[in-house]
């Protein structure tokens, strides 16, 4: 099964899991380490199928906290990245008293720009991150 992983593949290269070791290990581990939070298991509530995953992650070059999202491309397009980035948020603000939570995407990604745009994230400018111009979003309460 093939892996579309939105916020992370072309950002952070993460294709294979020789390459996902290193990433779990310097980013959403690193993140429940140091800042409490991290990303989370996506699974299908009737039988806990894995689907994906989701969360916020602190990254050093942004603000603040940024929220990320990656699902099997089987589960793509059928509502489960919205409900899970809407938990993520709503749990995540609170449970963390964040104000902010940002998101970057690249330009032309338009499932995870149409994504964050429904979930009532702005855009705010592109930046260049990891070597790639990417949108930068931003939602606040």
């Amino acid at each position: 099964m093939k892996i579309l992983l939105f916020a992370t593949s072309p950002i952070k290269n993460v294709r294979t899991l020789d390459d996902a070791t290193p990433y779990l290990n310097q980013g959403p581990l690193k993140s429940y380490a140091e800042h409490g939070f991290g990303l989370n298991l996506v699974a299908l509530k009737h039988n806990q199928t894995p689907i994906g995953m989701c969360g916020l992650i602190k990254r050093p070059e942004l603000d603040s906290p940024d929220i990320g999202y990656a699902l099997l491309d089987d589960y793509c397009g059928q509502g489960y990245g919205f409900e899970a980035a809407s938990m993520v948020l709503t749990q995540g603000m609170a449970s963390y008293q964040l104000e902010t939570v940002q998101a970057i995407t690249l330009p032309d990604n338009i499932a995870s720009n149409g994504l964050l745009t429904k979930l009532d994230f702005q855009l705010i400018k592109q930046i260049e991150l990891y070597g790639m111009q990417n949108n930068l979003y931003q939602y606040q309460k």
